[in-house]
């Protein structure tokens, strides 16, 4: 049994750390137009919540100028959150 573990051990390891890798290469990869049309994606009039992460090449900024341009101003990171999760927007001219 033990021998089996080790086998399965050396197989699933390196096939887990080359997806990771490739998943890495194929985000570092991505155009502008594929971060754009992510947040379109993402993007309501009425407010929204947006992942940073699926947007890239985006930077936190240029989302922020994204949504700011639409007419939506940033209201902070989802509850319990702080770094890593979806930013928020509301319209502008809503105080919420």
């Amino acid at each position: 049994m033990e021998t089996v573990l080790t086998v399965l051990g050396f197989a699933v390891l390196p096939a887990i750390a080359l997806y990771g890798y490739i998943d890495r290469y194929l985000l570092r990869r991505r155009s502008l137009r594929a971060g754009l049309a992510a947040f379109e994606a993402q993007y309501r009039p009425s407010g929204c919540t947006v992942d940073v992460a699926s947007c890239y090449p985006l930077s936190e900024h240029m989302v922020k100028e994204l949504a700011a341009s639409r007419g939506l101003r940033y209201t902070g990171r989802a509850p319990g959150r702080r770094r890593l999760g979806p930013m928020g927007f509301v319209p502008a001219d809503r105080t919420g």
